[in-house]
């Protein structure tokens, strides 16, 4: 009904038309309610909250926040955490980033989140189709990095030279066969001494052992423990229990 206008419109009529539930105004012209999609404040908001609440799952389950990324449990949690580093890098370097983003930061800094995973200990990683044990093929699981490993193995043959005065682990010595591979190995590597002088962590790696007294060539060790074992292997078995290589969880 126009307005400044002469109407034949009455006030009684007008409440005899409302009594029947008549609406002025036209239907077609009202505005609709804004739906949650993407691009609305909320929408990001909740929707971040429950990529956190993913994450903080994924936390109990592992025990880190070192999601894959392409972690097939969950492939947008995978590409989430990525995302939630590259904002923080860029912050770090003196980019903008918004308040609401810095507050984001200190959440994920709460549930420990780790922000350079080349400082982690360990990986979660999916078990190659040769993985030795079978229920583990396909599966994701917990590792120790490779640097991380090479420490713990360190502290072994550290605690070994303390129960024996020496280096030598024998090559069939059960005692422990996987530092007797691993002192092995070390020797292989070392065998290389070009390789070993442009790898800056080889090299390190060399000092560490050298300074512990070890022993590079060495073609027949006879010397430490009998391949059998013997009761002096306690202190060494202790120190296994505690770095037992590689700690694995299943998914």
């Amino acid at each position: 009904m126009s307005t400044g206008a002469h109407s034949a419109m009455t006030k009684e009529r007008m409440a005899l038309l409302e009594s029947i539930g008549f609406q002025w105004e036209n239907p077609r012209k009202r505005k609709a309610p804004a739906p949650v999609v993407a691009g609305n404040a909320n929408f990001f908001e909740e929707r971040w909250n429950e990529m956190y609440n993913r994450l903080k799952r994924f936390k109990t389950k592992f025990g880190n926040t070192l999601v894959p990324t392409k972690y097939e449990a969950d492939k947008q949690l995978g590409n989430w955490v990525c995302a939630q580093r590259t904002n923080h890098k860029q912050w770090k370097k003196g980019g903008y980033t918004s308040p609401k983003n810095i507050d984001r930061f200190a959440k994920l800094e709460e549930i420990g989140f780790c922000w350079d995973v080349s400082t982690a200990d360990v990986v979660v990683r999916r078990a190659s189709a040769s993985s030795k044990t079978p229920r583990d093929k396909g599966k994701f699981l917990i590792k120790h990095t490779e640097k991380t490993q090479w420490l713990l193995m360190y502290r072994k043959l550290k605690t070994y030279k303390e129960a024996y005065g020496n280096c030598d682990v024998p090559a069939d010595w059960n005692g422990d066969p996987s530092l007797s591979a691993w002192v092995n190995k070390q020797r292989e590597n070392y065998a290389t001494k070009d390789s070993v002088k442009k790898d800056r962590t080889a090299e390190q790696r060399t000092i560490l052992l050298t300074s512990l007294g070890f022993r590079w060539d060495v073609k027949n060790v006879n010397e430490g423990p009998s391949s059998e074992g013997t009761s002096s292997d306690d202190k060494v078995k202790e120190v296994n229990e505690v770095v037992s290589g590689v700690n694995v969880t299943e998914v």
